[in-house]
């Protein structure tokens, strides 16, 4: 007899290949994690990040791919010699899983110093007629998108002697006509309803996103793979208990056979 019954054979078998093609798609959130930061990261000038964490964490769902590639075909074909190729590389994969999950949060907090001292040297650059236009529209972006306004408050528009900008008033930034947009923002003037926290408050949420997604995508792999693993381990016991009875039977029959 079978170690487990031939249904619950391929039931382990077919699990293992959903579970290898839920990896997949892990893999592509590692990918899509890791360039949403290189990108976030880039608006702040070019040497905010030294993007080594983000290349490795590249590499490591490029790997997953393989390693999920691996599993699948062990599991289709049931060939026990890359089923334990497979259990070789997962055991390493959760290794690297864990450096990943370190080095990000480290990365993650030298991130978040880089982009306050960027953006602290770009709000008050003397910026000239070539790229006060480019300067406006990045703050602009930053100020619509985090709901901030200045860098330290909106009284450093009002220190310097600056209309405080359109893009710290939600409704009249939003607003498509310009009469309306012009109305919206005397009145947000007015009413003094413009946003009233700092950007360089809100620079946690800049990379707070694909932080948490990254932290996410690690934590659902390192037990999907736990999973797998023991799939993995159970189809091989079966595999190697069939070809085994297989060689038996042979034998057997041999024994048996007339002279």
């Amino acid at each position: 007899m079978y170690i487990t019954p031939i249904i619950g054979k391929e039931c382990l078998r077919v699990t293992l290949l959903m579970l290898n093609g839920f990896c997949f798609l892990i893999a592509i959130g590692f990918i899509s994690s890791s360039i949403a930061n290189i990108n976030i990261m880039k608006q702040y000038g070019d040497d905010s990040s030294n993007g080594v964490v983000d290349a490795v964490t590249i590499t490591i769902g490029l790997l997953t791919l393989v390693v999920a590639g691996f599993g699948s075909i062990g599991a289709y074909k049931g060939n026990v010699e890359t089923l334990h190729m497979y259990v070789v590389l997962l055991i390493i994969m959760g290794g690297l899983e864990i450096v990943i999950l370190f080095s990000t949060a480290d990365e993650h907090n030298t991130n978040e110093l880089r982009i306050s001292q960027f953006m602290s040297q770009n709000y008050f650059l003397n910026t000239t007629d070539m790229d006060v236009v480019a300067h406006a529209k990045f703050w602009d972006e930053v100020q619509s998108k985090y709901k901030c306004c200045g860098f330290n408050g909106p009284e450093d528009y009002i220190t310097s002697g600056k209309d405080i900008s359109l893009s710290c008033c939600q409704q009249a930034y939003d607003a498509r006509f310009t009469n309306y947009q012009d109305q919206l923002y005397n009145i947000c003037l007015e009413t003094a309803s413009y946003y009233n926290v700092g950007c360089e408050k809100q620079r946690p949420l800049m990379l707070k996103l694909d932080s948490d997604w990254l932290g996410i995508f690690i934590f659902m792999y390192f037990w999907v793979q736990a999973i797998e693993l023991c799939l993995a381990v159970l189809v091989i016991q079966n595999e190697t208990q069939l070809e085994l009875e297989m060689k038996l039977m042979g034998y057997h029959e041999v024994q048996t056979a007339p002279a």
